[in-house]
């Protein structure tokens, strides 16, 4: 015999199943982080930035927030600030230790992964060259197209070498 549960019931089922899929990736992200220190700690807390520079350029070019120029700009320039050698610098030779999640392939491949950290500054610059002085919705909607360069040029790296 089926027995129908309370719309109370169904409800906070519902609520529970909502805040699971919201708070569960900010749990990993922190216990991802937890006992990481020095230049590991660094380039956790760099990846982590970069993301959340691209997520907020991201954003504002779907609309979902105001475009500012200024925002945009200084999201950019933290994502090449960490690009190319200072990329690089923040890989040593024996810090593929956990908690990190870099591939030990890294300082196989050496040459390649310094090339694919270059390649996040060229992206990046790219980018920045089609910014517009003036912006409106056509512009927005061809930029979005644009900044999935970077987002592709972080995911093919972290494809090759992060575990």
């Amino acid at each position: 015999m089926i027995r129908k549960l309370p719309a109370t019931t169904l409800f906070v089922v519902g609520l529970l199943a909502i805040a699971t899929l919201t708070f569960a990736p900010l749990v990993t992200s922190v216990l991802a982080h937890k006992g990481a220190s020095g230049v590991v700690k660094k380039r956790m807390d760099a990846m982590k930035g970069m993301k959340s520079d691209l997520k907020e350029i991201e954003q504002m070019l779907e609309g979902k927030k105001r475009y500012n120029s200024k925002k945009v700009h200084k999201s950019l320039d933290n994502i090449r600030d960490h690009g190319g050698a200072s990329m690089s610098k923040l890989f040593p030779k024996g810090t593929a230790h956990k908690p990190s999640e870099a591939d030990p392939s890294i300082w196989k491949n050496w040459d390649e992964f310094k090339k694919m950290a270059v390649s996040l500054n060229h992206s990046t610059d790219e980018f920045r060259a089609k910014l517009p002085e003036k912006i409106n919705k056509e512009v927005l909607k061809s930029l979005k197209k644009d900044a999935l360069v970077i987002r592709r040029t972080c995911k093919s790296c972290h494809d090759r070498f992060r575990l």
